[in-house]
Formats: structure tokens, sequence, C-alpha cells
């Protein structure tokens, strides 16, 4: 059923699930489903049309939604913004642990806020 996927790249990354309760897990699913996008699509396609029952109906509905340009545009913007809050809470972290201080956690997130809309 997969075959397309499996086959459309020489070392396919495995698709992952989004965890419902840690956003910043986020970032390796999109960035799976960005990476292999095309093969996403061709496996959708497939399963819509070989499959049957609630399977196929799943697949053709995902199949539409991921067709359309918007679906790109919002994996690509959420990457992003996850991709930032990482940054921010890594930085952050690494400075609470350096100094133990919430004056210095909240400073390090101001200027690596700052530094990210810039």
């Amino acid at each position: 059923m997969f075959d397309i996927a499996a086959n459309a790249y020489n070392s396919p990354s495995s698709l992952k699930p989004i965890c419902p309760t840690r956003w910043l897990c986020r970032v390796q699913s999109v960035s799976a489903v960005l990476d292999q996008y095309a093969a996403v699509l061709s496996s959708l396609e497939e399963i819509s049309m070989e499959a049957s029952g609630e399977m196929a109906t799943k697949a053709a509905a995902l199949l539409d939604r991921f067709s359309d340009g918007k679906a790109v545009i919002g994996l690509k913007i959420s990457k992003m913004v996850f991709g930032l809050l990482i940054s921010t809470v890594v930085i952050v972290y690494r400075q609470w642990d350096a100094t133990g201080s919430q004056y210095s956690q909240k400073s390090t997130a101001k200027a690596t806020h700052r530094r990210a809309i810039r």
C-alpha cells in the first residue's frame, strides 16, 4: 500500500504521528510529511482507489485536503512556528540551568523572540 512512498526516495524518513499534547514534538512529524509530500499524495491516491470502506473514504478526504496548496502553506508555517518555539525553549532551559534565575529565563526568552521577528 505504501510502495510508492517507500520507493520515492533513496532513504525515506518514516512518517511520525502527531502527539496531541506535546506541541514541540510536531516539527519532526511535519518535516517528514513536507519532505515526502509527493509520495504522501501518491500513497493517498493509491489507497483511495485500491482500498474499500472507511480507509478509502479517509484517504480520499485527506488527498482532497492535501492537494490544496493551503495545506502545504499551513504545514510550512507550523514548521517555522514550532521550530522557533523549540529554539526558544532550548535557550531558556540552558540559561535556567546555568543561572537558576527566573530573571535570566525571562530576559533570554525576550531576546530570542526579538531575534526571531527580525
